[in-house]
């Protein structure tokens, strides 16, 4: 295992621990009382909050004390504002350094692709197979990073980007106030 591994578990693991004082000794519902005229700026951050693995448990729970007491569909909304703007920042970095990576990879390989298997329709399928995968991904509770990857090698364009990645974490969001909903 690498340093790498050992420190992104740590990560995660101390954000759970985290969330889990923070919801035991009721600092967040605190919080929540203090901003609870200013609930829509929590929904925007838990947002932008999660969509990554790392923060993920933190931004549920808040959104979670607010779905209990707010507007479904406001919160969702914000809440998906506040994702698409997390997922634009990464998406842009993905996609500028990532994908620029894997194409050097390609044209370091390219021996291959000539090969007749490569020309079959079927590799042709997943050129829309990837960007789609990715957006269950970015609409599932998820953390976004894998589904952005995914779209981002796609070379999909902002314009569409924003709207598909809102729209898919209001649906996504919006499920999860749902069901928040039904069973509170």
């Amino acid at each position: 295992m690498n340093a790498k591994f050992y420190r992104d578990s740590f990560i995660i693991l101390s954000s759970l621990f985290a969330t889990i004082l923070i919801v035991k000794f009721g600092w967040l519902h605190n919080f929540l009382l203090i901003i609870k005229d200013y609930n829509f700026i929590a929904s925007f951050i838990a947002g932008i909050f999660f969509i990554s693995f790392f923060t993920v448990a933190p931004a549920s729970a808040i959104l979670f004390e607010i779905f209990k007491t707010q507007s479904l569909l406001l919160t969702a909304f914000f809440a998906a504002l506040g994702a698409m703007a997390g997922d634009y920042i990464i998406f842009s970095i993905i996609r500028d350094s990532l994908s620029n990576y894997f194409l050097y990879l390609f044209k370091k390989i390219i021996f291959i692709s000539k090969h007749p298997f490569f020309k079959w329709k079927i590799f042709k399928i997943f050129r829309w197979l990837t960007p789609l995968l990715g957006a269950v991904i970015i609409a599932s509770p998820l953390p976004d990073e894998i589904g952005l990857t995914l779209m981002g090698l796609s070379k999909i364009k902002i314009n569409w980007f924003l709207p598909i990645v809102f729209l898919l974490n209001f649906l996504g969001i919006l499920i999860i106030g749902l069901i928040i909903k039904e069973f509170i």
